[in-house]
């Protein structure tokens, strides 16, 4: 299991390193230039899976698109994935401070870690860099994600809260609210029915002690007015 952990875990960290979505039309006949001391030396593994090829040498140095260091076997070598060209439909991620998750998903996220907020402020952050308080579709994924590539000290605020009778995912101008049922697998035990009041909202539980203690279980609830990391989402 760990090594199937590690190895996920490298994908991943490649795939939103990359922002690679499904849609992505890459350059073949840049790729084609690259293939002498792949075939003798280098073991493509991931690497195909994004798009690219694993090179070594002087066809690391003939690369036009970024080489990463993951994604192949053989000393030395690198994968080599061409500058994406996006279509409408999934949308690309930005590349400034923003990271990527697979398929199905290609969410976007952005973590805000350069001070604490409270859920209101988060919210305004959020709304007013054009994004949303993230409502994440892999909230397991995400987590391990996150730990794995930041390492962050605290929670961070996503888009639930309580509305005095149940927690809800916010709406927006496109999309209605909708429950969080209290019963969901991916609440921290302790949290109950009686704690969906509209003071208390939802965070997801990155730090280090709360996702090692339940691995299984990413959500738990905290006041609004405590301060916490901001994690937004390209809607």
């Amino acid at each position: 299991h760990r090594v199937f952990y590690q190895r996920t875990m490298k994908l991943l960290v490649l795939a939103a390193s990359m922002a690679v979505v499904i849609g992505t039309v890459h350059s073949i006949s840049q790729l084609s230039q690259l293939s002498t001391q792949e075939r003798r030396s280098c073991r493509t593994r991931d690497c195909a899976f994004f798009g690219g090829v694993c090179v070594v040498g002087a066809d690391a140095n003939n690369c036009t698109g970024q080489l990463v260091d993951a994604g192949c076997g053989g000393r030395g070598c690198q994968c080599c994935i061409p500058e994406p060209t996006c279509n409408p439909r999934p949308k690309c991620c930005p590349s400034e401070g923003f990271f990527q998750m697979p398929a199905p998903s290609n969410q976007c996220f952005k973590l805000y870690m350069n001070r604490s907020r409270n859920w209101t402020e988060a919210n305004e952050l959020c709304v007013g860099e054009g994004l949303r308080l993230a409502i994440p579709y892999d909230a397991l994924l995400l987590r391990s994600y996150i730990v794995q590539r930041f390492g962050p000290k605290e929670f961070a605020w996503v888009n639930a809260r309580g509305n005095g009778d149940q927690y809800m995912w916010q709406g927006s101008e496109t999309s209605s609210a909708y429950p969080f049922p209290i019963d969901s697998p991916l609440w921290k035990p302790g949290v109950s029915s009686r704690e969906s009041d509209n003071y208390l909202c939802v965070v997801l539980a990155i730090r280090g002690g709360a996702w090692k203690a339940y691995p299984g279980a990413p959500y738990t609830s905290y006041r609004c007015t405590a301060d916490f990391f901001t994690l937004c989402e390209l809607p």
